[in-house]
């Protein structure tokens, strides 16, 4: 990477509203696979919990 596209993304970042839309789909990307990785959890415990019967039934 040369000096000018460094120099380039420093003053990208450097702006609020790029920092700002960066956290925020940072954070969005963090919540959505701690979302679908609870829902694995779940899917996980009702199927052990009522049986393949039970559970074919519930989903």
């Amino acid at each position: 990477m040369n000096t000018t596209a460094l120099s380039s993304l420093k003053d990208k970042l450097s702006d609020t509203h790029t920092r700002e839309i960066l956290l925020g789909s940072a954070a969005a990307i963090i919540v959505k696979v701690l979302a679908a990785g609870a829902s694995f959890l779940m899917s996980l415990v009702v199927a052990r919990t009522l049986g393949a019967d039970e559970a074919g039934l519930f989903f």
